[in-house]
């Protein structure tokens, strides 16, 4: 037996010597785990907002901001406007209250006085989204409006 085929026994015998095929997973492991957490880095960035791909398109107008875009979300009666119907507003009191969300305990925005007309869209709850002709927007309980015809 030569030299060499000697050394390599005593490496297998010992433990130290591996086969290039034990090698494969490992390295396979170590590319996978790079994919991964490069993957993970871009969505990461992405989902952070730090990947905006408009911002160096220049053909793009800015975007203009108002202040009553800044200081109000956007009402879905603003973007159902079409579907909007006219409705009076009916209250023994003389007046009935618009609400900022779908509850009697809700923050009271404004105040309608018995009469008045409101733009509503009619919904199955109990709740109705409302807006007033000052443009106030709100709810109101669907048992003080009657739909106009």
């Amino acid at each position: 037996m030569s030299l060499k085929t000697q050394q390599k026994v005593e490496l297998e015998d010992q433990g130290q010597l591996k086969n290039w095929w034990q090698t494969v997973p490992g390295i396979l492991g170590g590319i996978a785990a790079v994919l991964t957490a490069t993957a993970t880095l871009v969505v990461t960035v992405s989902q952070a907002g730090l990947l905006d791909r408009t911002q160096g398109d220049t053909n793009q107008p800015p975007e203009e901001t108002t202040r009553s875009s800044v200081t109000q979300p956007q009402s879905k009666i603003e973007t159902l406007a079409p579907l909007e119907v006219a409705a009076t507003v009916v209250d023994p009191d003389g007046y009935t209250n618009i609400r900022a969300k779908k509850d009697i305990e809700s923050q009271i925005i404004s105040r309608v006085n018995a009469g008045a007309i409101v733009y509503t869209i009619p919904q199955n709850g109990e709740w109705w989204p409302v807006r007033t002709q000052s443009d106030k927007h709100g709810y109101i309980h669907e048992s003080r409006v009657t739909l106009d015809k």
